[in-house]
């Protein structure tokens, strides 16, 4: 009876509540209270701990395997012979966790279809989602799987994974939708246990990553390792490398190869520990069955009692948690219900019986926080700091001050302000923010030092206490500086190295404008009178040998001459000097001139040159002189990295999105990604070395770069070794000359 009668007293705690339980319901259905369970399951992960099944077996490509076979990636007839040698060992199943959504060489290609198509069981590919974006068009997500000739002896299976917005991989999909079918997961293949379209689970971090057998790749490629222990096993092979960068972070274990992550979601489906998470209306309703029950067992005795029920009580919540996610695959975060007990604590705490003494220690933690949070602001701050009273009577120096300024704090107190901070003047009552100050004075030690200073002034006010004995109100006034003698050095540094730049700058300009009459005068000179002996204006020369060097000295004489105007070209350019001269061209005829300029070149390699640009295409509005230099740099690019008998095409179009494109394709050598922002640099090729067999200057891209900019638009390659290269000049809309109607062209 007393117990209901208890109850029958506690309407204003039932009030808040049932407040607070509302807004935590609210918070748990909306998924605010995810990061408070994702943290307990992950904790319980470490308790509720179970061995790996042992049917499953890891081939790792690890470190160690790149540096044995040497290279990467590896040629397919390599995943070829390892997938005979294990059908050969009897294994169950094989999932190779490599992209394959390229082709190789033909005849790696053959070899690993072979071995697919003379595999016992469907050998498991990898599908995967990748993002996909072409210029002028949004970017969009695309599904990546197999080549045709490797899909049609393999079975696909999914490898994407499911990330939460904390970057965690928890959840495990069963497969998802490719080229209109639903695709198995990888892990759901090799279990055996592919389900239902948009099924998902929780994956059981609790299994032992240690437990999962586990061989280096090479070690079975090269014979190393005993294949017998293979037999009937399902095999999983992929990239453990932390090189490959194919790494995910998943709770407990933290950063992980992909490879594991898909042998843990396929233990979870193998020993039915594929974890669900409880219905929310049940989490719901038992956190709030929970929450009154405690409210009562809360409202019954003083806050000390409450603490120590509610900490039993979130013990017990996490025990029954922990015991339901080990023994069954079930999940509950047990995060609401903890949150629910403490709920009603405070509820019951906020008007219980000892709600004023729980009031005096709130208060008596916030004063004490508040004086710590003080000491350490005054005390810890790397700003000197000193107070005065209103008289100028120091009350208070701090440790960055004393440090600062060479003084004792204790010998300084009561001193005048004016005697260790001389010429600090009185702060300006009427400006809305204190004046920063620099004063320059010597420190205890005699060192000069120079200080930045802000001094400002406030009040006490009378307390309310009726002890109070003060009858108005004082005046305090706050010095705050810093040392700023490494700053004044660091800005004097800084206007030297200004002044020597600009004086560099100027020196440079001067010296390539006397360089360049200088050096063009004699090349003048070189070029011309070994021309006309080349060409034996005057008569024969009489011997083949002086012919031969005449066309050596008129040939590297251009070729310096022409690398001097680049250099020049540059240093205008990068000086902001360079001014274009708009003109409506005929892009046919130009390149067809640009053509001319490189055909003998092309020629002696068998290098066919072809144009394909449509008689309808519009004129465009460009620099034809720049246009021109850009067009033989590509071209002479072009021509010097193709192999013999190779092509080079030119064409010309408007894209989708209205600009002028003009694309040179070449089947030349290519160019490594990683070496594509190389050649855009000045001076600068994708082979650097000494002994490179391509000679130049690494200035005809630059300076393409930079000529493309000045007309507002934009220079992309694209290039694979051994592929050729492809450079495109984009022209904005604006440059793309219209007809008028009378027959001429205008510009947009």
């Amino acid at each position: 009876m007393r117990f209901l009668a208890k109850l029958a007293t506690l309407s204003r705690e039932r009030t808040l509540f049932a407040v607070l339980i509302g807004a935590l319901i609210l918070a748990y259905a909306l998924g605010g209270l995810a990061g408070l369970d994702n943290l307990l399951t992950s904790s319980r992960f470490k308790l509720a701990r179970t061995d790996a099944s042992q049917n499953l077996v890891l081939i790792e490509i690890d470190t160690s395997s790149i540096e044995t076979l040497d290279a990467w990636p590896w040629a397919r007839s390599v995943h070829a012979g390892m997938i005979e040698r294990l059908g050969e060992a009897g294994v169950r199943e094989i999932a190779l966790n490599l992209d394959f959504s390229a082709r190789s060489t033909a005849e790696d290609d053959d070899l690993l279809a072979r071995a697919l198509a003379t595999a016992e069981r469907p050998v498991i590919l990898p599908v995967y989602r990748q993002i996909s974006s072409r210029a002028g068009t949004a970017a969009h997500i695309v599904m990546k799987g197999p080549i045709p000739s490797l899909r049609d002896n393999a079975l696909p299976g999914s490898v994407n994974v499911i990330a939460d917005s904390d970057g965690m991989i928890r959840r495990h999909a069963m497969g998802e939708q490719w080229q209109g079918h639903f695709v198995p997961s990888l892990a759901a293949l090799l279990a055996g246990a592919a389900q239902a379209e948009g099924s998902e689970f929780h994956v059981d971090y609790g299994i032992r990553a240690k437990t999962i057998p586990a061989y280096s790749y090479a070690d079975l490629y090269l014979g190393r390792a005993d294949l017998a222990p293979l037999a009937g096993k399902s095999v999983l092979i992929g990239a453990s490398a932390a090189e490959l960068g194919a790494n995910f972070t998943i709770p407990h274990y933290g950063t992980v190869p992909g490879i594991l992550l898909h042998a843990m979601a396929y233990e979870s489906i193998a020993q039915d520990r594929m974890l669900k998470p409880f219905p929310v209306a049940a989490v719901a309703v038992i956190g709030l069955v929970l929450g009154f029950a405690f409210l009562v067992l809360f409202g019954t005795g003083d806050w000390r009692r409450g603490s120590l029920i509610l900490v039993l009580g979130i013990a017990v919540i996490y025990g029954v948690t922990l015991a339901i996610q080990a023994w069954t695959p079930a999940l509950i975060g047990g995060g609401y219900w903890m949150l629910c007990l403490l709920a009603a604590y405070l509820s019951a705490m906020a008007l219980g019986s000892d709600r004023q003494a729980f009031r005096v220690f709130l208060q008596g933690m916030a004063i004490q926080h508040r004086r710590n949070m003080m000491d350490a602001v005054l005390e810890k701050n790397f700003h000197g700091i000193v107070i005065t009273d209103g008289r100028g009577q120091v009350q208070f120096v701090n440790e960055a001050a004393e440090r600062i300024l060479d003084i004792s704090g204790d010998g300084a107190l009561h001193s005048p302000i004016t005697e260790i901070l001389p010429g600090a003047d009185k702060p300006d009552s009427s400006a809305d923010e204190p004046p920063v100050m620099e004063l320059e004075l010597s420190r205890g030690d005699g060192e000069e030092v120079s200080l930045e200073l802000v001094v400002s002034q406030s009040s006490v006010g009378i307390g309310k206490s009726p002890f109070e004995r003060r009858a108005e109100a004082r005046s305090v006034r706050v010095y705050t500086f810093r040392d700023i003698g490494q700053r004044k050095l660091l800005e004097k540094a800084q206007h030297q190295a200004l002044e020597e730049a600009v004086s560099a700058g100027r020196s440079k300009a001067e010296f390539l404008a006397i360089m360049s009459h200088e050096l063009r005068t004699p090349l003048n000179a070189i070029i011309g009178f070994s021309e006309i002996l080349k060409n034996q204006i005057f008569g024969p020369i009489g011997n083949a040998q002086y012919l031969e060097y005449a066309e050596d000295i008129h040939r590297s004489g251009g070729s310096l001459l022409t690398l001097i105007n680049d250099i020049l070209d540059v240093s205008r350019v990068e000086a902001g000097k360079f001014n274009i001269h708009d003109a409506e061209v005929k892009i046919s005829a130009l390149i067809e001139s640009s053509m001319k300029l490189v055909r003998n070149s092309a020629a002696d390699q068998d290098i066919a040159l072809k144009l394909d640009i449509p008689d309808s295409l519009p004129r465009l509005k460009a620099d034809e002189r720049l246009l021109m230099q850009m067009m033989i740099n590509i071209l002479s690019n072009a021509v010097k990295f193709s192999k013999e008998n190779g092509e080079i095409r030119v064409r010309a179009f408007i894209d989708d999105g209205g600009s002028y494109v003009i694309e040179t394709a070449d089947s030349g050598i290519g160019i490594a990604k990683d070496d594509i922002q190389k050649v855009l640099m000045p001076f600068q090729q994708a082979d650097g070395s000494l002994g490179r067999k391509y000679e130049g200057s690494g200035l005809g891209l630059y300076l393409v770069s930079k000529f493309i900019d000045l007309h507002d638009g934009e220079l992309s390659i694209e290039s694979e070794p051994g592929e050729g290269t492809v450079v495109s000049l984009k022209f904005p809309p604006k440059r793309v000359a219209r007809d008028t109607g009378d027959g001429k062209q205008a510009a947009n």
